[in-house]
């Protein structure tokens, strides 16, 4: 399993689909990061109902978590076969 970093997200361009499209890097650095804890566990909640990332074939994520990379700097990751 690899460690990557939630860096942005875009609405899926399917008609009708109110899902979106996330892009990960495994750098801190890249990461989207959110000022407050409480902010980032919001998010959290809608990304652990399941967000597909690429491996092998499909894998669903369901447990992402917060991590302070620095003093109000909130990250969020998953660890997965990214690219697997």
């Amino acid at each position: 399993m690899i460690k990557e970093y939630i860096c942005g997200w875009e609405p899926d361009k399917a008609p009708n689909d109110n899902r979106h499209v996330y892009t990960f890097s495994p750098r801190a650095e890249d990461a989207y990061h959110w000022e407050y804890r409480y902010l980032a566990e919001v998010f959290c909640v809608d990304l652990n109902r399941g967000v597909r990332v690429p491996s092998d074939g499909t894998y669903l994520c369901t447990d992402f978590q917060i991590e302070e990379h620095a003093p109000g700097r909130f990250l969020i990751y998953c660890k997965a076969p990214f690219g697997a």
